[in-house]
């Protein structure tokens, strides 16, 4: 029941929440496994579409991480706007945010724009290239 109510007060809410709120919210949700009813799903994935430009990595991470945990399939407006948001990013992600993010695609079955996963591919090579001193080759980290 303490579920219905905090869902209740989300919907209600969601439109005035933080981004970090609204991905900490979704994170909740997935960290209980527990899939929001329909109408709170939806407000916070409004909002999440609407504030989706101010998302950190971690914002990013912790958003695609429960969805996926929840198995609930991405929103095309929802998906756009986190790719676009992924692809600003990369640059600050740490190496488990850029987990989070690709495993939680691969989960949905869902394949990012080309911009996202290059921009997710130029991270890990240089990320790579910082640990080992040798780059990837050319052909696994792009998608042209």
């Amino acid at each position: 029941e303490l579920l219905l109510i905090l869902g209740d007060e989300l919907r209600l809410k969601a439109d005035r929440l933080a981004p970090k709120y609204i991905a900490l919210a979704l994170w909740a949700y997935g960290t209980l496994q527990t899939l929001p009813p329909p109408p709170v799903m939806a407000a916070l994935e409004a909002q999440a579409v609407q504030c989706a430009r101010a998302f950190n990595p971690q914002d990013l991470s912790n958003t695609l991480w429960a969805l996926a945990t929840l198995k609930h399939p991405l929103e095309p407006g929802l998906a756009a706007a986190l790719e676009r948001q992924v692809a600003t990013e990369a640059h600050n992600f740490e190496p488990q945010g850029l987990a989070n993010v690709v495993w939680a695609w691969a989960r949905l079955g869902h394949v990012p724009a080309p911009q996202a996963l290059d921009a997710l591919a130029a991270k890990l090579q240089q990320q790579h290239v910082s640990a080992t001193g040798t780059p990837f080759p050319h052909s696994i980290v792009t998608t042209q």
